[in-house]
């Protein structure tokens, strides 16, 4: 054999080696190829938010298409309109039931996630004057607003709390049952019922641009022993189209700390460049988080990567700037009257340090 056919030989061996290569490699990874939906109710916005970025970030090519939305409202587009997401979450018992009941939810998947509490809430001025659930059961409650218990865990838990505390044959009639959780939330805001109950973090915290915070105001902290316990819940749908991605992302999730989000009372979040002309900025921001241990947690987003521009976008902020609790602007109390402040652009230009540390306090003096 001479030695170009030798060559020959060697070149061809070399190419169905390369190929059986990449095509191994191809199935290695091809489930990564696939995005995979998946349905969150729109009361956990923030950390899922997190937990797909920083997911997708450390599984390159991996895309996780998020929907949000009342998981009631979910629900039915799975049950009514056939969608088919990969991954169902749910707010409690009821929604992810609802779906087992109809046999979509492969239920050896379903893992717990998060804990919540209850609390009673009113509108900001509270005109009846509610200090407890006991005070539901006074003439001057003429509504209060709950998501329909048949369809909504949160209307559900809140029923239990009513029968278990003795005041549900007292307050039954003045029950507006509404289409959702937000419904109700928005009731309550704008004075068409005195009182609801809701989740303690969801959405006040895990989904600040849901309502406007400062038109609701949370009056009490429902004693666990009044519900049965909340937890929110994961599962694959039984038509789950990439079961393989969908595991490593329910796995990933599951593992996952608790979100700062939801332990923090107050939230700081920067977005700018954060080289040396801002590092100054994260530097005061994050003094915030020894001034109050436990109670401020602070996110510095360097809007120069693309995971921080892409969050950045999504704030609808035009420039750098910082969010408290999910809000820029905010009107504080001077010696010559109210001054509505923004915090955006330069700190010590545009906006004063004592001017922040006024509005930290004063959201930190805020009632749980």
């Amino acid at each position: 054999m001479n030695d170009i056919m030798k060559n020959k030989i060697f070149i061809v061996f070399l190419i169905i080696i390369a190929g059986a290569s990449l095509f191994t490699a191809y199935k290695m990874t091809a489930y990564k190829r696939m995005p995979i939906e998946i349905y969150v109710p729109c009361g956990m916005i923030v950390p899922f938010q997190e937990a797909i970025r920083s997911f997708e970030a450390e599984n390159r090519g991996v895309k996780i298409n998020a929907h949000y939305d009342t998981g009631s409202l979910l629900v039915r587009l799975i049950l009514n309109k056939a969608k088919r997401p990969d991954i169902f979450v749910s707010p409690g018992d009821i929604e992810m039931q609802n779906l087992i009941d109809k046999g979509l939810i492969e239920t050896g998947t379903i893992t717990e996630l998060e804990k919540f509490n209850l609390v009673l809430y009113t509108s900001a001025s509270n005109p009846a004057g509610i200090s407890s659930i006991y005070d539901l059961t006074k003439p001057e409650v003429k509504n209060i607003a709950i998501s329909d218990p048949r369809f909504n865990s949160i209307g559900n838990y809140a029923k239990e709390v009513f029968v278990n505390a003795g005041v549900w044959d007292s307050v039954k009639d003045k029950i507006i049952f509404t289409d959702s959780p937000i419904q109700a939330l928005t009731f309550v805001a704008t004075g068409k019922s005195q009182a609801g109950i809701h989740y303690d973090t969801c959405p006040f915290e895990t989904a600040p641009q849901k309502i406007n915070v400062e038109s609701v105001k949370i009056i009490q902290k429902i004693p666990q022993e009044y519900h049965s316990p909340i937890t929110s819940k994961i599962a694959m749908l039984k038509d789950c189209k990439n079961k393989k991605l969908a595991s490593l992302f329910t796995s990933y999730i599951t593992a996952r700390p608790a979100s700062k989000t939801s332990s923090s009372k107050v939230t700081i979040e920067a977005y700018f460049p954060f080289n040396e002309e801002h590092k100054f900025v994260g530097g005061y921001l994050k003094t915030f988080e020894k001034k109050y241990p436990g109670k401020v947690s602070v996110r510095l987003i360097d809007f120069r990567t693309s995971d921080g521009y892409d969050e950045w976008r999504k704030t609808g902020l035009s420039c750098g700037g910082v969010l408290i609790n999910g809000k820029s602007e905010f009107d504080i109390n001077t010696p010559d009257g109210k001054k509505t402040i923004r915090f955006l652009r330069r700190l010590d230009t545009f906006w004063s340090r004592e001017d922040f540390e006024k509005v930290v306090a004063a959201e930190l003096a805020l009632p749980n």
